[in-house]
């Protein structure tokens, strides 16, 4: 089963936050921009999505814009739209995303802003969870919903 974590940012932790993914997914070039050409020597075989070396290298842009399709953000139990504008993703999913590597239902781990147990109580009743508080102290929550657990 998916773990992820809803866990409100505290001031020392909000600079990890803008290191997540934003939830809004940014809009894909129209077309793809060329990688410089490279000498074989440069080629990495099998270089994860966004690395730097060989002939198929992804800006961070269209790394971002890949690693959204790759999520399949549509078949989340919630809606993007349901989480608040701060919130980011963060952890396994991102990694395994970028390494395309990603189960059916992956580990989504989110940090917000504030109020994380509010949030994860007011979604699980929202879209019919289970709100489970992991650490009232740190403001973190589990969301159980149709089979995917979220933090």
């Amino acid at each position: 089963m998916a773990d992820a974590i809803f866990k409100a940012a505290s001031p020392a932790v909000a600079p990890a936050v803008a290191k997540g993914l934003a939830m809004t997914p940014p809009t894909p070039p129209l077309t793809p921009p060329l990688p410089p050409p490279q000498t074989p020597q440069q080629h990495a075989p099998n270089a994860p999505l966004g690395s730097p070396a060989g002939p198929l290298a992804l800006s961070p842009e269209a790394a971002a814009v890949q690693l959204w399709q790759r999520l399949h953000a549509e078949h989340w139990p919630i809606p993007r739209t349901a989480l608040p504008a701060d919130a980011a993703l963060v952890g396994g999913a991102v990694r395994d995303g970028l390494l395309d590597r990603l189960a059916e239902r992956p580990d989504l781990d989110l940090v917000v802003g504030e109020d994380a147990i509010g949030l994860c109580r007011r979604l699980a009743q929202d879209h019919g969870g289970c709100a489970v508080v992991l650490d009232p102290q740190r403001d973190i929550a589990r969301l159980v919903v149709r089979g995917w657990s979220l933090d």
